[in-house]
């Protein structure tokens, strides 16, 4: 229940950094190491950006969101919903590093 509602959280920024495969791998494929550094420092920004305010609002909320949603029987799942919602704000900001992977051709790498 609380890992359901907790990746609320991943909605947006998600579907913020979805498109930017394409574009991650056309500057990849330019020799401008800084230019492409900056572009993925600009958007693990926009994304860190559009992820904090849903978290903090999510864990603000969480108490009234889970009683109304679940019930006042899952209470004692506010503590876990708020830390899920903190963990998927750092998986938001990591899914651009995944990206930028995917757009180096280097998959295999993010294993290791």
């Amino acid at each position: 229940m609380a890992s359901s509602l907790s990746q609320l959280v991943l909605f947006v920024p998600v579907t913020l950094a979805a498109p930017l495969v394409p574009m991650l791998s056309e500057a990849a494929a330019t020799s401008d190491r800084a230019g492409f550094s900056a572009f993925v420092a600009r958007n693990v920004r926009m994304v860190w950006c559009a992820s904090l305010p849903v978290t903090v609002l999510a864990g603000a909320a969480a108490p009234v969101l889970v009683r109304a949603l679940y019930g006042e029987a899952f209470a004692a799942a506010v503590p876990a919903f708020v830390v899920l919602a903190c963990a998927n704000l750092l998986i938001a900001v990591e899914t651009v590093g995944a990206y930028v992977f995917v757009a180096r051709r280097r998959m295999w790498e993010a294993s290791r």
